[in-house]
């Protein structure tokens, strides 16, 4: 995977979810994201896996690529209900991730910023390129912790 941050891909699929986001995001149900999260992109049929562990480090299996690396999210939800997670991949195996990209040398260690909006009753969470609904990819299913 290219990063996480680094496919701008838009939620054209997953429009019925988008539905059912809470009005008022702040509102939402606040879920750890420790745990195993998937997808599965619609233009290609791609999954991928993050999984998040509780000591800030994180693995994400995206086509060929095995990407992983550490983040850190938000304690709370912005006024949006947005959570900022900020992460850096350290270490990937350069295969071609499901965006037909895969990382480089000169992209590993940089920080990238991406915003959490958590489905207020479903294990379920976007995420977005910017603190709105607009540039987002998921949603991202949880399937074990």
């Amino acid at each position: 995977m290219n990063r996480l941050a680094s496919a701008i891909v838009r939620v054209h699929a997953g429009l019925a979810v988008l539905l059912a986001w809470p009005a008022d995001p702040v509102l939402a149900q606040v879920q750890s994201l420790v745990g195993r999260w998937t997808w599965t992109r619609p233009v290609n049929k791609c999954t991928e896996t993050y999984v998040y562990r509780r000591d800030g480090t994180f693995t994400v299996t995206s086509g060929k690529e095995v990407a992983s690396g550490r983040y850190e999210v938000s304690g709370t939800p912005d006024d949006n209900g947005f959570f900022t997670l900020t992460g850096r991949t350290l270490r990937t195996n350069g295969g071609r991730d499901c965006s037909d990209a895969g990382s480089t040398a000169t992209e590993l260690a940089k920080p990238y910023t991406v915003y959490v909006a958590f489905h207020r009753t479903e294990p379920m969470h976007l995420v977005c390129y910017e603190a709105t609904l607009e540039n987002c990819f998921g949603p991202l299913r949880r399937v074990g912790k």
